[in-house]
């Protein structure tokens, strides 16, 4: 699919572009999260660490 595609993209520019170091997640996509389960929670987390956001 042409989302994941440009998700895995994205993270690698990230990745060459800073130091985390190797493993460390460069970005978050839900692919696992249900309909009413614990959005809130489990976004409010990524939300808060993240320092760039792309919609």
């Amino acid at each position: 699919m042409w989302v994941e595609r440009l998700f895995q993209d994205l993270c690698g520019h990230v990745m060459a572009m800073t130091d985390l170091p190797a493993g460390a997640p460069a970005g978050f996509m839900d692919r696992e999260i249900r309909s009413g389960e614990g959005w809130s929670e489990r976004l409010g987390d990524v939300l808060a660490t993240c320092r760039v956001f792309v919609p």
